[in-house]
Parts: structure tokens; C-alpha cells; sequence
């Protein structure tokens, strides 16, 4: 419409009215015909409410939903300045979490792995040749895991053993695998969550694996530090970021190594992030990476300590889903949540 037209209009009407107007007042009632403008800081407001949302964060997935993944891991190791030793071994495998039962606000999860695709590079002082190759059977055993709500493990049992025939030094690319499985899933504060919440965890973990030629047992102590870094919707999927990190990670233990017996010792550091589904508490991703500077010593040898740095990285992403998210056990708080005031 001519806007000259619609102000001789609102003009005419005044004078009907017998009303008598200034300039600002005519104006202020033109303002007040035309569509409503939209406020920037109310748009504003409704983009940010996402983080402002305080939210019960739990474990509350249905029975008979399975969550499918990839997971890669890759562990690089050098021996001090005195050797010129640099090795890298990966793997790339699957993961299926199913869940069995969630009763009385505990959960059987269930995990198993497929076949894996496994590389070594830069073991040749090991006697191990460069190659790559595809285990016999999965890379890890299945294992059963009873947690609560709030992601704390109450029991965990090793079903069945992977039967893998992995070639001997190889115990650290078992490790890195078995130590990803046990932060898949992030233990959770006993608080409801927002945007830059945080909490720390401390962990104990015994870690048992078994190579071809060798097997070792690691205790871990590590010290976790949380926060939640965003809350965000992606895909229709409302997610939790949050980031880990720890400057307080120890691990001590024993390994065989072609009838070799070896104490290892030493600390190291942490970090990761995680993209966890809030309705179940599942992540969506995760990747874990750690650094460790180690002593290590054949038992009888211990003046001789050998210094090695290790670094295992792990990466999660989830490639498939069935089941049904919108049964009785979907987190009945995460549509409720509060706005901060």
C-alpha cells in the first residue's frame, strides 16, 4: 500500500473525529497501524532458554533399545630420549550397548563387540613387523554392567571372552580399548544440571586383558573433572556437551610380554568430550584422549627403568539406534525442567 495513501487516510479519520493532532502524535499512531516488529531480545531469550534449563541428568533408556557404534583407538608410545623407538597401534571395531532391564532405578546394559581391524607401525625393535589385519574374533569380551540412574557401576561381569589372537605387544592397544569402554558412559552428579555445571568423580578401576603372548593387569586411580559446556538441539535431539579433563590420573600394574614379566607405574593426564542424549542419558559421541609418562622395569631388573610416554586416544560415534525413546522409562523430569530465575 502507497504509504502516502494509508497517512492521508489516518489524517482524514483524526479529522472526522474533530481531534486535533501534533506531528509526533500522528506519527505515534501510524506505528501503531502497522505489523508488529519483532523484538531481537525476546528472539534472543528463546534461543538462549535452552541453557538456562536446569535438568535431571539420569540413565533412563527403555528396555530393548540397542545402541550401535564405532569405535576407534589408537595408542603411540615412545621410549625416552636414549632410544629411537616411536610405535602406533589402532583399531577399528563395533560396539552394541543393548539394554536388557531398567527395574527399580537400575539398568542391565549389555556390551559387545565385533571383529576389529588392527594396524602396527614402528614395533620392528618389538620383533612385530608393520601390517595391518582383521582378529579372528571380537576385540573385546562381552560384558554386563548393573548401574543406577546416576551411572554408577554396582556390578560388572565379563560374559565371554573375545578369543582374539592378537599378536604379543599388543597389550597396549587392549588397554586403551578397555579403559575407553569404562568412561563410555560419564557418571553423572546427583544434582539436576545447566550450563556450566560441574562435578568431579573419582574412579578405581582393575583392568584385565590377555594377548596372544601376554596379558597384563592395571589398576587406574583417576581424579575426573565435568562440565557442562552446552545445551544445545540437534537433529530434534536435545544434547548435553560436556567436557572432561583430569591433571590427576595413576596407574600401576604388571604385564607379561613373551614370558617377560614387567611393573609399570607412573601419572599422567586426561581430557574429552561427550555429546550425551539428555532424554536417555546415552551419548550420542564421546572421545577420550590420555597421557601417560611411565616407568617401566622386567621383575628382577628393577634398577633398570626404562621411561615410556604413552598417549590413548578413543573415539565413539553412534551409527544406529532401535527401540523406542518415547516409552515409560524416557526421563519423565527432561520435559519438565525449570527455568533459572
Amino acid at each position: 500500500m502507497n504509504i502516502y495513501f494509508l497517512i492521508s487516510v489516518v489524517i482524514l479519520s483524526l479529522v472526522v473525529n474533530n481531534d486535533t493532532y501534533t506531528t509526533a502524535q500522528i506519527s505515534k499512531k501510524l506505528l501503531k497501524t502497522q505489523a508488529p516488529q519483532s523484538n531481537p531480545k525476546v528472539l534472543e531469550k528463546k534461543e538462549s532458554l535452552l541453557s538456562e534449563d536446569i535438568i535431571p541428568l539420569i540413565y533412563c533408556p527403555n528396555p530393548g533399545n540397542t545402541y550401535n557404534f564405532s569405535v576407534e583407538s589408537s595408542v603411540s608410545q615412545t621410549l625416552g630420549d636414549m632410544f629411537d623407538f616411536k610405535a602406533r597401534t589402532s583399531a577399528h571395531t563395533s560396539m552394541q550397548l543393548s539394554i536388557d532391564k531398567n527395574v527399580k532405578k537400575q539398568l542391565l546394559l549389555i556390551y559387545k563387540y565385533d571383529k576389529g581391524n588392527v594396524s602396527f607401525d614402528g614395533l620392528s625393535m618389538a620383533g612385530i613387523p608393520d601390517t595391518s589385519f582383521t582378529t579372528n574374533s571380537s576385540l573385546l569380551p562381552e560384558t554386563q554392567e548393573l548401574i543406577n540412574q546416576q551411572g554408577i557401576v554396582l556390578e560388572r561381569i565379563h560374559t565371554h571372552p573375545s578369543g582374539a589372537h592378537i599378536p604379543a605387544r599388543s597389550e597396549q592397544l587392549l588397554q586403551s580399548l578397555a579403559q575407553g569402554a569404562r568412561y563410555f558412559l560419564i557418571e553423572f552428579p546427583s544434582k539436576p544440571i545447566k550450563k556450566d555445571s560441574a562435578w568431579k568423580i573419582t574412579k578405581i578401576d582393575t583392568i584385565h586383558t590377555s594377548a596372544l603372548e601376554g596379558n597384563s593387569s592395571i589398576i587406574m586411580n583417576t581424579n575426573l573433572h565435568y562440565v557442562i559446556s552446552d545445551i544445545s538441539v540437534k537433529n530434534g535431539t536435545r544434547i548435553a556437551t560436556i567436557q572432561c579433563s583430569s591433571h590427576s590420573l595413576g596407574i600401576k600394574g604388571t604385564a607379561e610380554q613373551s614370558g617377560v614379566f614387567l611393573t609399570i607405574d607412573g601419572e599422567g593426564t586426561a581430557k574429552g568430550i561427550y555429546n550425551v542424549e539428555l532424554l536417555t542419558g546415552i551419548p550420542i559421541d564421546a572421545q577420550l584422549s590420555m597421557e601417560y609418562e611411565l616407568r617401566m622395569a622386567a621383575t628382577g631388573q628393577e634398577n633398570a627403568i626404562f621411561p615410556v610416554t604413552m598417549n590413548m586416544d578413543i573415539k565413539y560415534m553412534r551409527t544406529g539406534f532401535s527401540g523406542n525413546n518415547q516409552q515409560l522409562h524416557s526421563n519423565p523430569k527432561e520435559k519438565q525442567s525449570k527455568k533459572i530465575k
